[in-house]
């Protein structure tokens, strides 16, 4: 098994799993007024999944990357 430089987590996982070293957690067009859209889920449910998803990617230190949808 191979190490990242800093020798703390392997860098690839020897079952294909993910790791921090080869995933990225992307939010895709999380703005306040697509909430509008979704009428068969709870909002609050919708922010609060979203919200415990970016802590672990911070806990697992996956890299997360928010990316506005805009219309042009």
């Amino acid at each position: 098994m191979s190490y990242s430089s800093n020798g703390n987590r392997p860098k690839l996982s020897e079952k294909g799993l993910l790791t921090p070293d080869n995933c990225v957690v992307a939010f895709i067009d999380h703005q306040p007024q697509m909430l509008f859209g979704t009428s068969n889920f709870d909002r609050q449910t919708i922010i609060n999944n979203t919200v415990a998803l970016a802590k672990a990617s911070r806990v697992f230190d996956v890299p997360a990357r928010w990316i506005p949808m805009t219309l042009s």
